[in-house]
């Protein structure tokens, strides 16, 4: 009884080994793949704002790091015989072409195409928005420098396996990327981000997985977070009503990262939502399916 005991010992010994070598097989085809990013999304949008999206061969671009930098651009390597150049085109650019480069030389010429923005005009009664005190001009400023920061973060790790998004909180866009603001009757900066207005206390979830580089309480932001995707792509959520995550946290997508509030320079409760890529805002929508 003991030998016949031993030998179904030893079977299922020799099973649960087989099981675990054919486990790590899979497991080691998957992190080869992996690797293989789906770029297509956002789809060309050549215009400012938007994103130059091409697709080049392998053999053009001749390097082997996915996460390789050239001039700006987000490169992608999607296939073992192709990738992506992904560009941002700054809003205020009024040029009529954008230059993609390789290796320093230049590979494609795009047209930008014209796009116009509406005008909104907001009225903020809280006049220390308007003009406001030195100590408060010394806050904004150091703040916007720490915002920069983050801004221009590159970890040249990418968290996603494509950059197709959901909005943060459901609900109508009140006020969209571009937009010429005049407030109170002034003319301010345009509108960089979109704005998703809601009842305080709504949660607002991540659009992407990725990591927090950034909370903080700030004069014209209020309560903010920032998300490193990886490989030069950002997101911001400011005038946050409470923050349930922190700095160097590692999310998922639809991780919750907080609450609509009314905090920092703001008309009423909502999501003012950004996206920067290789430092340079351009529109959330372009990310929305």
């Amino acid at each position: 009884m003991d030998v016949l005991l031993q030998k179904l010992f030893q079977k299922n010994q020799l099973k649960t080994l087989n099981s675990l070598i054919l486990l790590s097989l899979l497991i080691s085809c998957t992190t080869i793949v992996q690797p293989y990013v789906d770029c297509q999304f956002p789809s060309h949008s050549p215009f400012p704002g938007g994103v130059v999206n091409i697709k080049v061969k392998s053999s053009d671009i001749n390097y082997q790091a996915e996460d390789t930098e050239i001039d700006s651009q987000l490169l992608c390597k999607e296939s073992l015989t192709e990738w992506r150049i992904i560009k941002p085109i700054p809003l205020f650019s009024e040029k009529k072409t954008i230059r993609i480069k390789i290796n320093q030389n230049v590979y494609q010429d795009i047209s930008i195409t014209k796009k116009e923005y509406r005008v909104s005009k907001i009225q903020i009664t809280n006049n220390e928005y308007i003009t406001p005190s030195m100590t408060n001009v010394i806050r904004a400023s150091k703040e916007r420098a720490i915002m920069e920061k983050a801004i221009r973060y590159n970890s040249g790790l990418h968290f996603f396996s494509n950059l197709e998004m959901k909005l943060p909180v459901n609900g109508l866009i009140s006020s969209e990327f571009g937009v010429k603001r005049f407030i109170n009757d002034n003319l301010r900066n345009p509108h960089l981000g979109t704005d998703i207005p809601a009842d305080i206390g709504t949660l607002i979830k991540a659009p992407l997985a990725g990591k927090i580089i950034l909370v903080g309480d700030f004069f014209y932001r209020g309560r903010v977070i920032f998300i490193d995707h990886g490989k030069g792509l950002i997101s911001s959520y400011s005038h946050l009503n409470d923050v349930y995550v922190k700095k160097d946290q590692e999310i998922i997508s639809g991780t919750v990262l907080g609450e609509v509030g009314k905090t920092g320079r703001v008309t009423g409760p909502h999501l003012h939502w950004q996206i920067y890529l290789k430092g340079i805002s351009v529109d959330p929508e372009i990310f929305l399916p």
